[in-house]
């Protein structure tokens, strides 16, 4: 497997996770243990998988 397939397949399957299996353990196998993100909105800086999940949870609701 390539590294543009593994990437590939760590996207897909972070997709899959929130868009359509609304899965936060499928979430979180892609992710590092140590993860900032910065983005858009109120949900806009994270620092956490913690974080992450708040966020995978509010959006379900």
């Amino acid at each position: 497997m390539t590294e543009e397939d593994r990437i590939k397949e760590v996207l897909y399957r972070f997709e899959d996770g929130g868009l359509i299996s609304k899965d936060q353990d499928k979430i979180l196998s892609c992710l590092s243990d140590t993860i900032i993100g910065i983005g858009i909105g109120e949900q806009g800086f994270v620092t956490s998988q913690n974080d992450i999940i708040e966020i995978f949870t509010a959006g379900i609701k």
